[in-house]
């Protein structure tokens, strides 16, 4: 005879049972003279304890990272959009506004950053003159930072990637754009000077915030 045993598991043979039960039937005469296997399996019962650890590990790698990245849990506080322009008839400026996170105060303070406070005074707006650029398609992008007017606290900035999405040919110029900014001081607007670039580039020409 052989007994097998299989752990946190439950199996019955009653085909067995019932032929050991009734001596008569066929199943037992075909089981006689033959060697018979059982499977035993055992059942262990739930181990919360090591789940709760699981739990509590977890609940620290949670707290590790956002102590690390605050980002992670501040970068929704305040949200950033531009309307689009319209340089000539038939052309058009959209903006697409991204996330980029939380920076402390110190990380902006040697930029060279066109300011600008909401008609509220809510938030100030705040454009990295050197950040303009084009990427390997040509699109044109610049950085914004965006903090409370009041907060003074060391993680205060939020940092946005902008980038433009021009429609049409026109020549690359400086204008305002209004900005509308949410947070926790309610929602505010401000215009600012930008440059904007042509989906087409033209001869060079000098567009700066200066």
């Amino acid at each position: 005879m052989v007994v097998q045993r299989f752990p946190n598991c439950r199996r019955s043979n009653l085909s067995y049972a019932n032929a050991i039960s009734n001596p008569r039937s066929s199943s037992f005469a075909a089981a006689r003279g033959r060697s018979v296997s059982f499977q035993i399996w055992d059942v262990q019962p739930f181990d919360w304890r090591s789940v709760l650890t699981r739990i509590r590990i977890f609940a620290r790698t949670l707290a590790t990272l956002l102590l690390a990245f605050p980002s992670l849990a501040l970068a929704s506080d305040i949200t950033l959009k531009f309307d689009p322009t319209t340089p000539v008839t038939g052309t058009s400026v959209g903006f697409n506004v991204q996330d980029y996170g939380v920076l402390s105060s110190a990380a902006i303070a040697n930029l060279p950053l066109h300011s600008q406070l909401t008609q509220a005074n809510k938030y100030l707006l705040m454009v990295d003159t050197q950040s303009f650029r084009r990427d390997k398609f040509q699109g044109f992008s610049f950085d914004a930072y965006v903090k409370r007017a009041s907060d003074n606290s060391a993680l205060s900035v939020y940092k946005f990637t902008v980038s433009e999405g021009p429609t049409g040919t026109f020549s690359d110029f400086k204008g305002p754009v209004t900005a509308h900014i949410s947070g926790p001081s309610g929602d505010d607007f401000a215009s600012i000077e930008i440059p904007q670039h042509s989906d087409v580039i033209l001869p060079p020409r000098n567009v700066s915030l200066s």
